[in-house]
């Protein structure tokens, strides 16, 4: 048997060299509907992943599962060597999610909503106010801090989504769709901030659903492009792209 020393450097190569997420023969079903049928997909550690596919395809579907939003009907999924069914209180403290919907309240400042999530995450007192200044500049919105998100406009709300998304320096950032909504420079501003994260942060990793081809492109380090509830399509340098991946628009459920 290896030495205690040896046995801890070992794991601790294992759990760096472990994918960010691993899905195994996952099914998931609305109704008569399968949405995903069976897939399988390894999404390496460290990088920005992009998922393409046409409407209705099962991509965001894919990342609900990811991020223990929903629940499905066979196979194993593991997010950061974590089990979703079995830890899903652990998976979901290593994440940013952006999906849809936003999570923010209305009626409530910017401000306030970022002090209630930080509380959710249970970020100390003494650690909210920086985190949370930090963020506000990173995205363009210091001036807006105390206004009420009922008044702000859509890419505003998206913005603030994406602040709130890395309260808690997540290792796994799942984002769906984040350039909707954004101005160019907005979009600019989003794109940069994706690279610095998996750049900057070690193994940290994006999960990015997107039908802003050009976008994704320039973004991604791997790719899986989606068709039917399947993997069709997959790349571990680059985008992986068919004549069918899909025109720009919001992706219908599934």
């Amino acid at each position: 048997m290896l030495p205690r020393e040896a046995r801890e450097s070992v794991g601790e190569v294992n759990c760096l060299a472990s994918p960010a997420a691993r899905l195994d023969k996952v099914r998931k079903r609305f109704g008569y509907r399968d949405v995903l049928r069976g897939i399988s997909l390894e999404i390496p550690r460290g990088g920005c992943f992009v998922l393409t596919g046409p409407n209705g395809a099962g991509k965001s579907t894919l990342v609900r599962i990811l991020s223990t939003q929903w629940s499905f009907a066979e196979g194993t999924v593991e997010v950061l060597g974590s089990n979703v069914k079995r830890e899903p209180a652990r998976v979901r403290s290593r994440l940013g999610i952006v999906l849809h919907e936003s999570f923010l309240r209305r009626e409530l400042t910017l401000e306030e909503n970022l002090h209630f999530a930080a509380a959710l995450f249970s970020i100390p007192r003494s650690d909210q106010d920086e985190r949370i200044a930090r963020l506000l500049d990173t995205f363009g919105l210091t001036r807006r801090r105390r206004d009420t998100v009922g008044t702000f406009s859509q890419g505003m709300i998206k913005r603030a989504s994406l602040a709130r998304s890395l309260l808690n320096e997540p290792e796994l950032w799942i984002l769906d769709e984040p350039f909707s909504g954004l101005d160019p420079a907005g979009q600019e501003l989003l794109a940069k901030v994706i690279g610095d994260f998996h750049q900057e942060g070690g193994n940290r990793t994006v999960v990015l659903v997107t039908h802003q081809l050009e976008i994704g492109r320039s973004l991604a380090t791997g790719s899986a492009q989606i068709t039917d509830g399947r993997v069709s399509h997959l790349s571990l340098a680059g985008l992986a792209l068919s004549s069918h991946s899909g025109a720009p628009g919001e992706e219908a459920e599934g």
